[in-house]
């Protein structure tokens, strides 16, 4: 079972904290961390993004060129923060 973890639960400030998580999950994505969990599929719809103006997930590309959600359609970040330098985010996130 997947539990993602929404920033909106725990930070007064989300739109910094999501900037931090987006840019720390880019940054670990395009350098090919190991460890990483990455989904071609949002775990919360189990649908491909579509990448067209509108669809509410957020996709980074791999170095390989596929994208991965990284915040999926309800909102919930699907790379795990402490993976990617930012846990103190997210403490409560669970996979």
């Amino acid at each position: 079972m997947f539990t993602a973890y929404r920033a909106a639960t725990a930070l007064v400030d989300t739109a910094a904290a999501e900037h931090q998580y987006l840019t720390a999950a880019r940054n670990a994505i395009k350098a090919g961390k190991d460890g990483l969990i990455l989904h071609m599929e949002c775990p919360e719809c189990d649908r491909v993004p579509s990448g067209r103006d509108g669809d509410p997930h957020v996709t980074v590309m791999t170095t390989s060129g596929f994208p991965v959600v990284v915040i999926g359609c309800e909102g919930y970040w699907v790379v795990n923060p402490a993976a990617v330098g930012v846990g103190h985010l997210a403490p409560n996130w669970e996979a």
